[in-house]
């Protein structure tokens, strides 16, 4: 209470500055509510053609159209005209910037509609869009007189034709402010369809030109991680990257992690010891907690320890996956507490994107397999009704560890035998829990006493002796996605076990299994409202294993809560969102094998009370309440405005405010300016206030005080230790400013730079002493670690400060997809308390960030010179990094490509090398522990491999 009391008066402040802030907003909305917007689009008729008359389906496109340019901030206003050439004469009259007419067809199977977009100030067709599945005309092809439809099957709901049809307009006018010509759009969809050849449209003739504007639609899309009010990609506040389907499937990366490191600049993997860890411009801490991983849209993180689940961020299933949505910077603003350095959403397929089943099956080198199942449905049965099923198991033996780096200098302090492992041959088997035959195995299959190192026999294992393998896993999903007019449900389960493979003791591999259900429904209050309510409830599960199938530990945490959104268009020019979200994390509770322990060494320990004395977590529930207000405003064409601010209460360390201000300037057409200040933050892992890793030495908050009371000497004879402050969340805030340039039709240039203060940098603290000095006691109720000390979460003094860019150019067409970009980082300035702790080197004059390279170049293209053939290379290449003792090492390059062709309409077959120029430099490694073991990288880049995958579409 005294600790709230204290922060209470500072929070109060910051809480009432963010109200006026908020309402200064609000004042501005009000003054320029009667300002002209800018943006308007009218909307002409829609007339019927080759059917019948249906005035109800008129309106009800138009409806559709209005309502979806509405959400994304255009005035919109209805023709009272019933021609096309009459509705422009009343857009010129009204100021318009763009008109939408079209027309309608009532087929025997399916509802078509034919669009077009006009500039008022030409007369002339700029763009064409069609809902247009032309089924019915494949009778009239030849051969095909025949052909037999099963209309049933092939039917799809009037009312999901015609959002899919809104969805394109509003897609198409949004990505082009410039009223630019989309030529290959008007051929495809005017000039190329028998509507063109029997009615007359004011289309200009061609210039010849074989670039196409294709690439402003893929810049046009729907974004749903950074902000609560905005969907476009170019309206964002903040740094987004998105990598899409098609870019996965022939990335040639094995997990999320290495699949954000080919495409994400600002991003990168690291090794750890015992984690992979998912590092943003230049910060690699010591485990994820300090990154925030969404499913989609739904916070997914657990909370105790980890942050992103093992079996997600490091999962080697991506077949399930429509697209990746990332945040380069934090997100707490709208996202809460671990959304500090960075966000990661993976959004699945559903019954709108997947609407075939389909079969995958990959084999590859090293003996990698996949096989999966995957279904949509789209309406077709029940009107409104969508469904997607997913089904999937993937198998990778690994590679053989290298002895090089870090697996060769570090010894292995764990006494699993690797002669039981060679049993198992190397394969993961079903594990059972230990029994009283644990003795008679150990004592059958003996000690080891040399090993093979290379061509000399020596006594000391080493990582590279312990049986790891590089990449080692097994992973089974399942998903599904169920939507019903405003309800919409998502199920989510995986298994995934793979080998930890850096690490030194026996519990070298880690099982994650991920039990998960979000439910959300939305319902309009009015024309200009939206409520979604929300709840979600997520098993997590980690279990820790040697190689020998010995369980070596794990615990359970249950993840609950529920969410209300308010979407409220308050003006013309005003949106606005508030919310609230009521989250509970139950932790330290049995896995399915009944365990909560951990334990390092596979001996006669396990024989014992495990679950009584070498507790994993202690059982805590946490719990944290938030509230939330986000507001944009357009004040012109050409200038938007954007405020936010997240109020978060949690019981351990207290409250926090998280805001965020900025604003978005079109210059022109072709050049836009964004420029955001917002903060990020994030507490301790539960485990910090819970307690855990018995006879590890782990110290909880609740004890910091009780440390002098123990009278524990200092080992540099400067009196006893001294009570320790408690906690504080660690905060980011960061500065960006970020353009945009379109060089010409097809080409533009991207530019992010940023500027970045970090304060109360959570890191690691050790209370130790010479057990041969003394005998270190019990603080609190947490006694110490095996090896006489304890360790704890603790807040490093002072600030670091860093700056970096993110800059690149894109060229985009229907053929062609080429993305070039360079990151670069910085250190500006740092704490003495900061070097050589969490996130930099020891080398004070030098200083440079840890295990991150602070120079990344990549080169990403896909190009289809003809329609059944795709061809992939990704290109990534550092030229050093430095390693946490200080030393520059030099980098590495990776060459990734693979080629897709479509045999048919219902088969695929491709081909994805990975490594292609065999670099296996030591990749950066952090959190690696002192002495010899400081080695400067892990041997965790897989030499060359491949696998071949084939799809089959019913």
């Amino acid at each position: 209470m005294e600790s709230y009391d204290r922060m209470r008066v500072p929070i109060s402040m910051r809480f009432v500055s963010c109200t006026v802030m908020l309402l200064m907003f609000a004042h501005l909305s009000y003054l320029g509510a009667e300002q002209p917007d800018g943006r308007t689009v009218l909307i002409g008729p829609f007339n019927s053609y080759k059917s019948e008359t249906d005035l109800q389906l008129q309106t009800d496109i138009r409806s559709a159209i209005e309502a979806k340019l509405s959400e994304n901030g255009y005035r919109v206003i209805f023709a009272r005209t019933r021609t096309p050439e009459a509705a422009l004469q009343e857009a010129r009259e009204s100021d318009a910037d763009f008109v939408v007419s079209g027309f309608y067809r009532k087929g025997t199977i399916n509802l078509e509609i034919f669009g077009q977009i006009y500039d008022p100030n030409t007369g002339y067709v700029i763009d064409a869009v069609n809902v247009s599945d032309n089924l019915e005309r494949l009778q009239d092809v030849e051969g095909l007189g025949n052909l037999q439809l099963d209309r049933d099957e092939l039917a799809e709901s009037n009312q999901d034709r015609i959002a899919e049809f809104s969805r394109k307009v509003s897609i198409r006018i949004r990505s082009n402010p410039g009223k630019q010509e989309r030529r290959f759009n008007i051929d495809e969809n005017i000039l190329g369809h028998p509507i063109g050849k029997e009615m007359s449209f004011p289309v200009r003739e061609s210039s010849g030109s074989d670039s196409e504007d294709v690439f402003q639609v893929l810049t046009e899309q729907d974004v749903t991680v950074a902000s609560n009010v905005v969907r476009a990609l170019e309206k964002q506040p903040v740094s987004v990257s998105i990598i899409d389907r098609k870019k996965i499937r022939l990335s040639g990366a094995r997990t999320v992690n290495e699949l954000l490191m080919i495409y994400v600049p600002g991003f990168f993997l690291v090794e750890d010891q015992d984690d992979v860890i998912a590092a943003f411009r230049g910060l690699a801490p010591d485990n994820n907690a300090k990154v925030l991983m969404l499913l989609n849209g739904q916070n997914i993180n657990t909370e105790w320890f980890w942050g992103p689940p093992d079996a997600l961020l490091q999962g080697i299933d991506l077949q399930y996956i429509e697209r990746i949505e990332v945040i380069r910077g934090p997100g707490s603003v709208t996202l809460g507490q671990g959304a500090l350095l960075g966000v990661i959403n993976i959004v699945t397929r559903n019954g709108a994107s997947q609407r075939d089943a389909m079969i995958t099956a990959s084999t590859g080198k090293d003996g990698y397999g996949h096989f999966s199942f995957q279904s949509g449905i789209r309406g077709e049965e029940v009107q409104d009704f969508h469904a997607y099923a997913y089904m999937g198991r993937t198998y990778y033996p690994g590679q053989k560890m290298r002895n090089e780096a870090y697996a060769r200098d570090k010894g292995y302090e764990g006494v699993d035998d690797l002669r039981l492992q060679n049993l198992y041959d190397f394969q993961i088997k079903p594990t059972a829990n230990i029994n009283t035959s644990f003795e008679e195995v150990v004592t059958n299959g003996g000690s080891p006493v040399f090993q093979q190192d290379g061509v000399s026999l020596v006594q000391r294992r080493t990582v590279y002796t312990s049986g790891n393998r590089l990449k080692r896993s097994d992973n089974t999903t399942a998903v599904t996605t169920l939507a019903f007019k405003d309800l919409e449900l998502d199920l989510f389960y995986t298994d995934q076990q793979r080998d930890i493979y850096n690490f030194y003791r026996d519990r070298n591999e880690v099982q994650n299994i991920i039990r998960h259900a979000d439910a959300k429904y939305s319902f309009g209050l009015g024309s200009e409202a939206t409520l979604r309510l929300g709840a979600f409830f997520t098993q997590d599960d980690i279990i820790l294993h040697s190689h020998s199938g010995f369980i070596m530990g794990g615990t359970r945490e249950e993840r609950y809560g529920g969410s209300m959104l308010l979407n409220w268009k308050t003006s013309r020019n005003n949106q606005l969102a508030i919310g609230t979200e009521y989250r509970k994390y139950d932790m330290g509770l049995p896995d399915k094998n009944g365990n909560n322990f951990i334990v390092n060494q596979a001996n006669a320990t396990l024989l014992g009370n495990v679950n009584q004395t070498h507790q994993y977590v202690y059982a805590n529930t946490i719990d944290v309440a938030s509230v939330f207000l986000e507001d944009y405003y357009s004040v012109s064409q050409s200038l938007d405005l954007f405020a936010a601010f997240r109020y978060d209460k949690q019981r351990y360390w207290g409250a926090n405010v998280s805001p965020r201000l900025g604003m978005l300037y079109r210059w022109n057409q072709d050049l836009r300016f964004r420029f955001s200040f917002q903060e990020g933050f994030r507490g301790s892992p539960g485990v910090a206030y819970s307690g855990g890793f018995q006879k590890d030495g782990h110290l909880r908050t609740d004890n910091f005080d009780d440390i002098e009371a123990a009278g524990i000497p200092n080992p540099n004879g400067n009196g006893i230790y001294r009570n320790i402050p408690r906690t504080k969340p660690e905060k980011m805030k960061s500065f960006e400013f970020a353009a945009n340039y379109k060089l010409s039709e097809g080409w533009e240039f991207e530019l992010v730079t940023f500027y970045n203060r970090l304060k109360n940098i959570i890191d690691v603290g050790v209370l130790y002493q010479d057990p041969a000095v003394f005998t270190m006691p019990q603080v609190g109720n947490d006694e110490p670690g095996d090896w006489n000390g304890f360790w704890f979460y603790k807040n490093n003094t002072g600030e670091l400060r860093q700056v970096g860019a993110e800059f690149g150019f894109r060229y985009r067409s229907r053929k062609l997809d080429i993305g070039l970009n360079h990151s670069v980082v910085r250190v500006v300035s740092a704490s003495s308390q900061n070097i050589g702790a969490m996130y930099l080197t020891t080398d004070s004059e030098n200083k440079h960030h840890r295990a991150y390279p602070e120079n990344v170049f990549r080169a990403n293209f896909v190009y289809s010179p003809i329609d059944p053939l795709s061809l992939s290379m990704n290109y990534l290449y550092f030229p050093n990094w430095y390693s946490p003792n200080g030393n520059r090492v030099e980098g590495s390059q990776l060459l990734n490509a693979g080629i897709a062709y479509d045999i048919s309409e219902h088969m695929e077959i491709s081909l994805v090398g990975k490594n292609l120029l065999n670099y296996t430099n030591p990749f950066p490694m952090n959190a690696n522990a002192g002495g010899r073991d400081l080695s400067d990288g892990a041997a965790s880049l897989e030499e060359t491999t491949y696998w071949l995958t084939f799809r089959f579409i019913f």
